[in-house]
């Protein structure tokens, strides 16, 4: 009996052995489990952002063939001008959730329509629609910061000047290359060597410029580019600038026909010009040299998972001239 109760009792040790052994396989594998399982998810994000990452680079290439491929067309028609009606601007086929590989890309952005509405639009935009902070005149960036900014006409030729005077502390730092501006046709008879802003971001650097004023001027702005303004693609809102700081009488009305001109292209447009002899002819172009583009990408398998890229590309200098990657 005494024998029969200490196998009992080995038995019984056996069994709680076997409990705890158990135990702790069954909580290792657990551990084994959910880190294993962290790690085939780690790996399933990174493809997806990989993919979705280089699906963005590929739109932002292909932008960039579209664009010389409308300069070549451009070039053997003898169509010299770049409009809103062109592939580059506005074409779903081409900037609308494109397949490359195992991917997808959108290229777009937000455009004012002729009342003012904004809209989003599959394409590119070009940068002389805007006002050049670097190149403009004095009178047309009062003008704009009056007209979009809603300032006041002292305050607007304050913030004008506060700008060139920002400009001109940059050039004797020597951060940069030195660039002179326009001529007095265009700058409004400013000829002093100035510095160029880097980014429209350094507007807000200058005493006044509130994150509303900002919010409100960026649409309209930029730092690249020829520095005129593309009569065949800027918004109503910056003829009328540009007609204001040339002392236009019916500024509003000159916006107006130059729109209604466009459908005739660049001739319609030229002659139009040829009636407003206020407009120099250094302050207008129309075609563009700089292209700006916010490239989306996503992987085909995970819609959530996405890439941005913001770029600008220069066509004439044949390069990418800002790459922002969120």
């Amino acid at each position: 009996m005494l024998i029969g109760m200490q196998n009992s009792a080995k038995r019984g040790s056996v069994l709680v052995l076997v409990l705890w052994t158990l135990l702790f396989l069954g909580t290792l594998g657990l551990a084994v489990g959910a880190r294993v399982s962290a790690a085939l998810n780690a790996a399933v994000t990174f493809k997806a952002s990989t993919e979705a990452y280089y699906a963005a680079k590929s739109g932002v290439a292909l932008a960039i063939a579209e664009l010389h491929r409308d300069e070549e067309a451009g070039r053997r028609e003898t169509n010299t001008w770049d409009t809103l009606a062109e592939a580059w601007s506005s074409s779903e086929d081409l900037f609308r959730d494109v397949r490359v590989g195992t991917g997808y890309f959108s290229i777009q952005h937000v455009e004012e329509d002729e009342s003012g509405g904004l809209h989003l639009v599959y394409g590119l935009e070009d940068e002389e629609r805007r006002i050049n902070l670097n190149l403009a005149s004095t009178n047309l960036l009062a003008a704009l910061f009056v007209r979009v900014g809603n300032l006041a006409q002292q305050q607007a030729d304050t913030l004008a000047a506060s700008l060139g005077e920002y400009r001109q502390r940059k050039a004797k730092v020597g951060s940069s290359p030195l660039t002179p501006t326009p001529t007095e046709e265009y700058a409004g008879g400013v000829t002093d060597l100035v510095n160029r802003l880097e980014s429209v971001y350094e507007l807000r650097f200058l005493e006044g410029v509130t994150p509303e004023l900002f919010s409100k001027l960026e649409p309209y702005i930029t730092v690249y580019g020829s520095g005129a303004v593309n009569l065949n693609t800027a918004s109503k809102q910056v003829l009328v600038c540009l007609a204001e700081a040339f002392g236009e009488e019916e500024a509003e009305r000159w916006a107006a026909n130059v729109i209604a001109a466009r459908p005739l292209g660049r001739g319609g447009v030229a002659e139009l010009l040829s009636r407003y002899r206020r407009i120099g002819n250094r302050a207008v172009t129309f075609c563009s040299t700089c292209f700006r583009g916010i490239a989306t990408g996503r992987a085909a398998a995970e819609a959530g998972n996405r890439c941005k890229i913001v770029f600008v590309y220069d066509r004439d200098a044949g390069r990418i001239v800002s790459w922002i990657e969120y």
